[in-house]
């Protein structure tokens, strides 16, 4: 990214985290749902399609998942929770310090749901804990 480019999105995004700050807490996960869902649909979904077709049960699927985003944790809880555990921040936006406000971490869990449901063909539930 070119350093003007990089200068707009920096102002830009520091605007945008400024404003999810005084979004209430009610409104914030439907903003961010649309952004999950936009970086889902980019690339991230496909990914997510093939590791499944690639999976013989979900066990397999999870570990085609690791292989495929490395900086997360996948872990059967039970039958029907999956624990993920981001070691690092796999967001373009945030590992280039365009936005650092946890708040972001909203439009992750919309992505990591929407890719979910595409591997899992059911609608589930993500959770994020602090």
């Amino acid at each position: 990214m070119n350093k003007g480019l990089k200068k707009f999105f920096s102002y830009w995004f520091s605007e945008f985290e400024s404003g999810l700050k005084n979004i209430d807490s009610r409104s914030r996960p439907r903003l961010l749902r649309y952004c999950g869902e936009a970086y889902a649909d980019s690339y991230i979904k496909d990914i997510s399609r093939e590791a499944k077709v690639k999976s013989s049960d979900l066990g397999q699927l999870l570990k085609n998942l690791s292989k495929k985003f490395p900086d997360a944790e996948y872990e059967m809880v039970s039958n029907n929770v999956i624990r993920v555990i981001y070691n690092k921040c796999g967001c373009d936006i945030v590992s280039r310090g365009l936005i650092k406000s946890p708040l972001f971490c909203g439009c992750s869990v919309e992505n990591l749901k929407s890719n979910f449901q595409v591997a899992l063909e059911k609608a589930v539930v993500v959770k994020l804990e602090a």
